[in-house]
């Protein structure tokens, strides 16, 4: 084997990160909304039957949507490929990998998907046109490389 074979770990893209700032000021905003309709409903026995359950649903939609970018990833190594996202991580060893597939086109964005011994077929996170951007096809030969010398 390659001595020097490069395990690459997919991260979120430069697009998404554009969205933390977004993501904590809109967060912030809505926290103390919803603090000032619950500081309300404590002090005073009421509250925006309008302003509390839609500030709750938006603190709690940006909150997941950050820290399923922040856990999501693809990460490589010499035994296996490592699948992570929010509430699942999940490894398959090289050996047990049929095929490594690219799908969707232009419009969509094309997409890594990977298909296990058993058949079933899961997404790479963050292995992507919109998060590699202009390396996208050369990260996937890449891949389908380190597969092609470690399933043996």
């Amino acid at each position: 084997m390659n001595s020097e074979a490069r395990y690459p770990v997919y991260l979120v893209g430069p697009a998404i990160k554009r969205l933390y700032p977004m993501w904590l000021i809109g967060g912030a905003a809505f926290a103390v909304l919803l603090l000032v309709n619950l500081y309300t409903l404590v002090r005073f026995g009421q509250a925006s039957w309008l302003w509390t359950p839609l500030s709750l649903a938006v603190v709690a939609s940006l909150t997941f949507g950050y820290l399923s970018s922040k856990r999501s990833a693809t990460i490589t190594t010499p035994e296996h490929i490592e699948t992570r996202t929010l509430t699942k991580t999940r490894q398959t060893a090289w050996r047990d990998i049929q095929s490594i597939e690219v799908k969707g086109g232009a419009a969509t964005g094309r997409r890594v998907f990977v298909t296990d011994a058993a058949g079933e077929e899961f997404r790479l996170p963050n292995l992507d046109s919109g998060s590699l951007e202009s390396s996208f096809d050369d990260e996937v030969a890449a891949l389908r490389t380190l597969w092609e010398q470690r399933r043996a």
